[in-house]
């Protein structure tokens, strides 16, 4: 596995488990984009969403299908599984599980991710929680 790969998969065990444990794969300029828009900027609101996310899905399991990497690309298929803890984007269904298909880019500068880009499908989601 290279680099990116090993980055990128690490980065997905422990941001919904463990946020802090990022800080060392993350450039502290890191952006996270939602939907083309930048919604996070740098480590420290990377970490604090990580713990928000933690705390709406305190279980969260992201199983990785494919890691693909090209460069300073890289590129994951996965597949989230959890149970809702609160209410979250109008779904109030608190103890349902959901599961979505997802896809996650990242872009690395010297082995540090700079850049993510998730997409999700957030009908799948919501749908499984309604």
């Amino acid at each position: 596995m290279n680099k990116q790969k090993e980055v990128a998969s690490f980065f997905l065990r422990e941001f919904f488990s463990r946020p802090d444990e990022i800080k060392n794969l993350c450039h502290e300029n890191v952006i996270l984009y939602w939907r083309e828009e930048a919604l996070i900027h740098g480590l420290d609101a990377l970490v604090e969403f990580g713990w928000q996310q933690k705390r709406i899905f305190p279980d969260i399991n992201l199983v990785i299908k494919d890691i693909l990497s090209d460069g300073n690309l890289a590129a994951v298929r996965l597949q989230q599984q959890g149970v809702l803890a609160q209410t979250w984007e109008g779904c109030s269904r608190v103890g349902e599980k959901f599961v979505a298909s997802e896809a996650m880019f990242f872009e690395f500068s010297d082995n540090l991710i700079v850049r993510i880009s998730p997409v999700l499908d957030m009908e799948e989601k919501k749908q499984t929680l309604k």
